[in-house]
């Protein structure tokens, strides 16, 4: 019994060290989770239109002289006339930051008065302004003051028609990243379907020479992909688009290794139709 089992591991030395690999990946995973890349995880992003083409590497530039925190900085329009940043959250003192900025570089008049106007007249239901007492809007603009720590006059708030214009030209948006159930139903799911038919089909093909190939080559196959998921959790790897494509492309290559391996089983155990006659 002794010898069984250590031929077994002697045979299957490489899936073992990967099960080891699994259970420290398991232990990483539920105590540190995953590390994200911004685009995995939900985040904030600024657009600014700039109605001119401008160059992106001097963009990025600029915005990394005034923003440290991890983000990206791209082009988000056809023309190349607007610049998207993303970052995992923008602080009021870092949105005026950027928009000096993108002021000094680009010759914009941007302001953190001009992003946050159209949420403040929605919430202080001030479209109908002009017909409000001049007392009512002083303790209005006193509130918007105490609130948002930003100082509009009666006239900006009356200017309703450059409110179009300046929350179309400045945007905060709050970006959210395809949640786990979706991921698995619209990803996982159909690979898994398509891997468990292939799988299925070189099963059959082969029952009479070994009645648990079909178990083997998707237990072998699942433990492959788990150590590459434990390998990207214990080296703290951000999972990114890169990283999920990686794991994806190799577990589909070796999935095509092993039934390779299985159909050359099959082929190898046919009776030889010549020597038979």
């Amino acid at each position: 019994m002794k010898e069984k089992l250590v031929n077994l591991i002697k045979n299957n030395f490489i899936y073992v060290v990967m099960i080891i690999a699994v259970i420290a990946g398991a232990f990483v995973i539920g105590f540190k989770g995953f590390k994200y890349d911004l685009n995995h995880t939900n985040h904030q992003r600024l657009e600014v239109i700039l109605n001119a083409p401008y160059d992106e590497k001097e963009m990025d530039k600029a915005i990394d002289e005034v923003y440290k925190d991890r983000h990206i900085v791209r082009k988000s329009s056809i023309f190349g006339t607007t610049v998207a940043i993303d970052g995992d959250k923008f602080t009021d003192e870092q949105v005026t930051t950027i928009l000096n900025k993108i002021n000094e570089k680009f010759g914009t008049k941007y302001s953190l008065k001009n992003l946050k106007l159209g949420d403040i007249i929605s919430e202080y239901e001030l479209d109908d302004i002009s017909e409000m007492k001049d007392e009512d809007i002083n303790k209005k603009i006193e509130e918007i003051k105490k609130k948002y720590n930003l100082e509009y006059t009666k006239e900006e708030l009356s200017d309703t028609s450059s409110i179009k214009v300046d929350l179309s030209d400045v945007k905060a948006l709050d970006i959210n990243i395809m949640n786990l159930k979706s991921y698995f139903t619209e990803i996982v799911l159909p690979l898994g379907i398509v891997v468990l038919l292939i799988t299925l089909f070189i099963a059959v093909r082969g029952f009479k020479y070994d009645k648990l190939l079909f178990i083997k080559t998707l237990l072998k196959l699942a433990i492959f992909e788990a150590f590459l998921v434990s390998v990207v959790a214990i080296l703290r790897l951000e999972l990114s688009n890169f990283v999920t494509t990686a794991i994806i492309s190799l577990g589909i290559l070796d999935l095509i290794i092993l039934n390779v391996k299985n159909e050359n089983m099959i082929i190898s155990k046919k009776p030889d139709k010549k020597k038979s006659k």
